[in-house]
């Protein structure tokens, strides 16, 4: 999901060693502006946008040539990072023509997205916890077909990068340690998830779920 320790995580991936294609020093998002615009085209097709997500995608009736050309750079490195949370709703388009590869989740407390959201987007509290339902909801669809590691953006400071270091090992990828300490910068993150009562119930148990295989 979208404010959810996404971009962090792709440049501590970055801050290792990990190819993230040709992006400007000025986009902190680590996304690559081809691939945000494939999966943005690929939402529209099916009535919707990032901050809709349509009801269903049908990926086999996605036209491939664009992805097949947009992932082409990546064979030429060993070890490389892709994201755009816009993947939940497009994946399956991508994966058969991204060779070998492992998936990895970050999530983060639904009302801290949403505070977050409502900051940089003015959208209202409600509408980012739906927001968030709706994405985390594939997070979880995914994660309980072939599971993979999941980090959690709510850690803080020594937590995280110990998290992080972790999730290097278990994926057997270079971890540059003082790369990642100078790259990761907790005073950034300025909302949080204190005073969440009253969320949706399944909001609530997506959460959990994230929380326990964290």
């Amino acid at each position: 999901m979208h404010r959810s320790g996404t971009s962090s995580l792709a440049g501590l991936f970055a801050a290792g060693g990990l190819w993230v294609g040709n992006i400007s020093q000025r986009h902190n998002h680590m996304e690559r502006s081809d691939v945000n615009r494939i999966n943005d085209l690929i939402l529209s097709r099916f009535g919707g946008t990032w901050k809709r997500p349509p009801r269903t995608v049908d990926c086999t009736r996605v036209r491939r040539g664009r992805i097949r050309r947009a992932l082409r750079p990546y064979a030429r490195h060993p070890y490389w990072v892709i994201k755009d949370p816009r993947f939940l709703f497009t994946l399956d388009a991508w994966l058969p023509h991204a060779g070998a590869y492992r998936l990895v989740g970050t999530f983060r407390h639904p009302l801290a997205v949403a505070r977050s959201l409502r900051a940089r987007d003015d959208l209202p509290l409600e509408q980012g916890i739906a927001l968030w339902t709706r994405y985390n909801h594939k997070l979880v669809a995914l994660h309980r077909r072939h599971p993979f590691p999941l980090i959690c953006f709510d850690a803080s400071g020594d937590d995280y990068l110990d998290r992080f270091r972790s999730l290097c090992a278990s994926l057997d990828i270079p971890c540059d340690e003082e790369a990642a300490a100078r790259h990761y910068a907790p005073h950034l993150i300025s909302h949080d998830g204190e005073g969440a009562n009253g969320l949706p119930e399944e909001t609530t148990a997506l959460h959990a779920y994230l929380v326990e295989h964290a």
